[in-house]
């Protein structure tokens, strides 16, 4: 087994010994760095130099690790470790709020998620897709808005779907 495995589950023994949650703020600059090299989750949420990301690796014995890293108003970084999925997501879920400068939702300006289907988004970048369906992320969650690419006739192109968990910063048309 390899070092970095090894320190991995030494952080997820020291949680389980130290919180019956099983979370700390880990600031150790080696914990944090093989942290840092777990598997990121898909998305980052971002709004000017803060942000917020999850990472998680899964060990043996059927134990998995979650790190949930953020960089602060003062440019910090803080990184808190987990051993329960749902600790880890409430705590993003809790830093996302604080990041965008508000509550996170299902509503969009002033629409209701369900309002997105079959809708014209564009991205910051100037991207156009169309929202095809939602879904629930079991794992997170979090709702997933479907979007597909669109053709030169701006019809929705069937197969290319790819699921986002937000359009905070986007153009609803």
């Amino acid at each position: 087994m390899n070092d970095r495995i090894t320190m991995i589950e030494s952080i997820h023994a020291r949680l389980t010994e130290l919180s019956p949650e099983g979370t700390n703020v880990i600031d150790d600059p080696a914990c944090i760095s093989v942290l840092m090299s777990m598997t990121p989750d898909s998305e980052v949420t971002r709004n000017g130099d803060r942000w917020v990301e999850s990472r998680s690796e899964r060990l043996s014995a059927g134990h998995t690790v979650y790190a949930v890293i953020s960089r602060q108003a003062d440019g910090e970084l803080r990184v808190a470790a987990h051993t329960d999925v749902w600790a880890a997501n409430a705590e993003r879920s809790r830093l996302n709020e604080v990041v965008l400068g508000r509550a996170r939702g299902v509503r969009i300006r002033n629409m209701n998620a369900l309002q997105l289907l079959h809708r014209i988004v564009v991205n910051e970048h100037g991207a156009v897709f169309h929202v095809g369906g939602l879904y629930l992320d079991a794992h997170s969650g979090r709702i997933v808005i479907d979007l597909l690419d669109l053709d030169e006739d701006d019809n929705p192109i069937p197969g290319t779907e790819c699921g986002v968990y937000s359009l905070d910063g986007w153009e609803v048309h």
